[in-house]
């Protein structure tokens, strides 16, 4: 991974250049190959200590291209774009044969030039031709505004605020959360998200005035007016499928394409890569497929646990004897919970899944070896891998079938069940069976995902607090998600919302 920051100020402070760089320095720990900087006024003239200043700093992680003509940030020939890119775009190679076709003349190997240069002919549009992981901005000096955009999936972070004289995005809050100008009232809501979902969905941060850029979105601020712009260009299932019928054979030699080919693409590095291997059906297939793909014996990474019950790496282990890779494992350990203070340091704001802990330290582990890592996340989202997909469609049926019977019913068996210790402890279980037997459909799912539903907020918060999280009613995100996503199929519109 790679950091970047970048800050425009109308008036900026004497210590402009000292105050930038140290914020720079947050994130050292992103990008420890190299560093860059770059300080313009908007016209993209230097900028020599008076007047708007626009700064572009960039920590380097190199992958692709390790000289230093992969340096950020970096700028096209005439210098009237400058680029600074955390990421890696997989097809590359492909896009650059395109430029190069078009007449452009690329000096180095990276994929951050390919980028530009894809601004550069096809405009916001290149978007719709990368393939990859991406954060990034391009500043056009021309029309003196950013252009800043994010990957499909929301893989690589990328935040923003503004002001009525600044602008400032990062891919980290601390990276620009101290800078003079930002606000940093904590907001009340992003709390209300945090406690119903474990994280802070969705554009929102934990401060007020912080924002993310969503995934598959991009977005326009014009110097000139302050006008900021986001606009959405991909969602899940946007695209309308072959409804023909298709034998099983053909889907799974389908799958199995696309699988070896997109693996394939990821394993265009410069540096040493490896397999994180939990030794289940994700991780496992990536090990496969990412074995077969290599001329030697990839390494592979996994974590155990002291604890029997929450240990799997025999599962690991056996996937690893089985495609014969260099498998390294690392055993978390009680006292591993002593590293939750720097955790909070590395997340930046509140962020509630154990699974933190494991994956510091499976990646502390990998980092000693390899510098990228493939991985089998998201394909329990992809694949319905998670229990709660074959509750609530077993559920919904059972519920189709109680609803002739008076709602008055089910709240006398709901008051009933939430006197029971052990089923007050599952909110979109059982609890939530009864209680919400009429409800919307969205809002009956949402009840699988929360971690605290609203009778317990309610009870946590204070009339004064209650008071400031009012209208927002959490859950109905997922309402908002499920209307977006296809309607044809339940089950794909919430593998969408996941």
């Amino acid at each position: 991974m790679c950091g970047i920051l970048g800050i425009y100020d109308q008036s900026p402070p004497e210590d402009f250049r000292e105050t930038c760089h140290s914020l720079l320095q947050r994130i050292h720990y992103r990008g420890p190959d190299d560093e860059g900087l770059k300080y313009i006024r908007p016209d993209g003239t230097a900028w020599e200590g008076r007047g708007p200043g626009l700064f572009m700093g960039h920590k380097r992680l190199s992958i692709i291209d390790l000289s230093p003509s992969g340096r950020q940030p970096m700028s096209n020939e005439d210098k009237s774009l400058w680029i600074i890119f955390n990421g890696e775009i997989y097809n590359y190679v492909e896009i650059r044969k395109q430029l190069t076709a078009l007449g452009h003349k690329l000096s180095s190997r990276t994929d951050t030039e390919v980028i530009l240069h894809g601004y550069e002919t096809w405009g916001y549009e290149v978007l719709e031709r990368l393939r990859g992981m991406f954060a990034f901005c391009i500043y056009d000096c021309v029309h003196r505004r950013f252009f800043l955009a994010r990957d499909r999936m929301g893989q690589k972070p990328l935040l923003y605020t503004r002001g009525s004289d600044f602008f400032a995005f990062s891919s980290e809050l601390k990276a620009f959360y101290t800078y003079p100008k930002v606000k940093r009232e904590v907001s009340s809501q992003s709390i209300h998200y945090f406690l119903t979902y474990q994280y802070i969905p969705h554009r929102d941060t934990i401060f007020k005035e912080i924002r993310k850029i969503l995934p598959g979105h991009y977005a326009f601020f014009d110097l000139t007016t302050g006008k900021f712009r986001q606009r959405c260009y991909w969602r899940p299932h946007s695209h309308s499928s072959d409804s023909r019928p298709v034998s099983h054979r053909k889907y799974i030699e389908e799958l199995q394409g696309l699988l070896e080919e997109s693996i394939r693409l990821r394993l265009r590095s410069d540096v040493p890569l490896g397999v994180f291997l939990s030794g289940g059906l994700d991780s496992s297939t990536i090990a496969y497929f990412t074995t077969k793909l290599l001329s030697t014996p990839p390494n592979t990474f996994s974590i155990s646990f002291e604890e029997q019950g929450f240990d799997e790496s025999r599962y690991a282990r056996l996937v690893s004897e089985k495609l014969q890779t260099n498998h390294h494992a690392m055993t978390v350990r009680s006292e591993g919970i002593k590293i939750l203070p720097k955790l909070v340091w590395l997340y930046n704001e509140p962020f509630g899944d154990s699974s933190m802990i494991p994956t510091y330290y499976v990646s502390q582990v990998t980092a000693e070896k390899v510098t990228v890592a493939l991985s089998g996340d998201g394909g329990d989202e992809v694949f319905l891998g998670y229990n709660r997909y074959l509750l609530y469609m077993t559920l919904k049926s059972l519920q189709n079938l109680f609803k002739i019977l008076p709602i008055r019913v089910f709240k006398i068996i709901s008051k009933f069940l939430s006197y029971i210790p052990f089923l007050g402890r599952y909110p979109g279980m059982l609890y939530n069976f009864f209680s919400r037997i009429q409800s919307r459909e969205y809002l009956d799912y949402a009840h699988y995902v929360v971690i605290a539903n609203d009778r317990l907020k309610d009870d946590l918060y204070t009339p004064s607090f209650r008071a400031q999280t009012h209208p927002v009613h959490a859950m109905d995100l997922v309402g908002r998600l499920f209307k977006a996503a296809s309607k044809r199929d339940i089950r794909q519109a919430f593998s969408s919302v996941d």
